[in-house]
């Protein structure tokens, strides 16, 4: 654990009895993340005071201190902006004086870039309620997805070290199509948004049709029927029919792209009640029946 000190870069004369510290990481000349971590030490038999000085040029930046045989150190991500070139120096105090410093070299500090969906691809058809999505990300970033408009978190899930991520789509999103756009999270770092993602679906297992209106056992006039509902495959047709027969054909309809659908009903429906169903086709493929609705036609 080392605790953090602001305060002026004092390069006093170095002790050369004691050698500087090794520095294990991160190596020189790298670029490193938000949150990085400082690893040194030495061949040391008991602890002791070590100092670490995050630089900037000849810019004392911050000063942690550490007590131990080593040191580890997680870099608070607000030290240095996102961008910016630095170094540290790691030193530690052995009876009488403070050994001499270890360098870690040039290093930069990463920007958190936006992450990038790789799958499924931009209007892609899916033939799954669930189906992967896939990108790349800065590892061990946290990845929020989300509807395109922010309204709905569809998963999280955590950027592997390869840089590569992975989750399924929440089925709540599946009945409709959807598009999904991606942000990733380090420490209190957050990216923009990554590239929109239109996915279409089509799954074999069409759901049955919900009929929202008219409510049961209302009465409608045989020449004003208007059945409407939705749960329903954008695209689809569907169809209206008396319930229990299935043959003779009452109305017919398209699915909009949220999933809704509306049925002008034909001239051909008898007086006196009606038990009303509907049914959705996709590509040759119908669904099951929804649940009947019982209404009374008048003139």
């Amino acid at each position: 654990m080392a605790d953090e000190i602001i305060t002026q870069d004092n390069d006093e004369p170095q002790n050369p009895l004691w050698d500087a510290p090794t520095i294990k990481a991160p190596k020189p000349n790298s670029t490193v993340s938000p949150g990085f971590q400082i690893i040194a030490g030495e061949y040391l038999s008991a602890k002791t005071d070590w100092r670490i000085h995050i630089m900037q040029g000849d810019k004392l930046v911050r000063e942690f201190k550490a007590f131990g045989v080593s040191v580890y150190l997680d870099v608070p991500y607000d030290v240095i902006p996102q961008g910016e070139a630095f170094y540290f120096k790691v030193d530690y105090y052995k009876w009488p004086s403070w050994s001499n410093w270890a360098y870690s070299g040039d290093l930069l500090m990463a920007e958190l870039g936006d992450p990038t969906i790789l799958k499924p691809v931009d209007n892609e058809v899916v033939t799954i309620k669930t189906p992967e999505v896939s990108g790349i990300g800065v590892a061990g970033a946290n990845i929020v997805v989300k509807t395109a408009d922010h309204s709905m978190v569809v998963c999280q899930t955590t950027v592997d070290a390869d840089g590569t991520w992975r989750d399924t789509l929440s089925e709540y999103v599946s009945s409709f199509p959807v598009a999904i756009t991606a942000s990733q999270t380090v420490r209190q770092l957050v990216s923009g948004w990554s590239n929109i993602v239109n996915i279409n679906y089509l799954y074999s297992d069409l759901k049955a049709p919900v009929i929202l209106s008219p409510l049961p056992n209302a009465y409608v006039r045989r020449t004003e029927v208007v059945v409407s509902g939705n749960n329903c495959a954008p695209g689809a047709t569907v169809n209206l029919y008396k319930a229990g027969s299935g043959v003779v054909l009452h109305g017919t309809g398209t699915v909009k792209s949220d999933g809704t659908w509306t049925i002008i009903g034909k001239d051909n429906m008898y007086l006196g009640p009606f038990p009303l169903t509907v049914q959705q086709v996709f590509d040759g493929k119908p669904s099951g029946y929804s649940d009947t609705v019982n209404i009374n036609l008048i003139l």
